[in-house]
């Protein structure tokens, strides 16, 4: 029972029932093994030697993390490698990760505003132009949720018009048809 006493446990067994004293067990040794897997695992210790491999590793990882946590690393590590005279090609590679990483963020919220502009127009035509403009770059979240919520919108009542004038244009179709249909007027 690990650290559980035994009157704690006779307590609890009175106020909640033998099931519940079960199933509070095999929660608390699930946690104890998940513990116990953590404090096994191996400690990550991928901390670069020198500022040159600082910088080709938050280079790498600009491209694998998210945007924001990336552009930290990224300027964190330019900066001491400019400290550090590191090669030239490796900061001038760096710069050019962080400009393309602030253009990104530059289109993302240009695409943001412009998924924002669509919802408040609610156009069938500028929301469907702002989610493809907002998938084109990436972007997910809220915005991207209300805007396709949106044109799902837009959709289904345009086929419910559709089906409508369908079923009007038969309508008429068929009172065509029977007015041009020769009367018989001897039955």
């Amino acid at each position: 029972l690990c650290a559980i006493h035994r009157s704690v446990m006779c307590r609890v067994r009175s106020v909640l029932g033998p099931t519940w004293v079960c199933l509070l067990l095999v929660i608390h040794a699930s946690y104890v093994v998940a513990d116990r897997k953590v404090k096994q695992a191996p400690k990550q210790t991928k901390k670069p030697v020198d500022k040159a491999d600082e910088l080709r590793l938050a280079v790498q990882g600009a491209h694998k993390a998210s945007p924001k946590v990336a552009a930290v690393r990224l300027k964190r590590a330019l900066e001491s490698a400019r400290r550090a005279n590191a090669a030239p090609q490796l900061l001038q590679e760096a710069e050019e990760a962080l400009r393309e990483m602030e253009r990104r963020h530059e289109q993302v919220t240009e695409a943001r505003s412009s998924l924002e502009l669509a919802i408040e127009a609610d156009t069938r035509a500028s929301l469907s132009r702002a989610i493809e403009v907002g998938h084109s770059v990436g972007l997910q979240g809220s915005v991207m949720a209300k805007a396709l919520e949106a044109l799902k919108r837009h959709e289904k009542v345009s086929r419910e018009a559709d089906r409508r004038q369908a079923k009007q244009n038969r309508t008429w179709q068929q009172l065509r048809d029977a007015l041009s249909e020769p009367v018989d007027v001897d039955r």
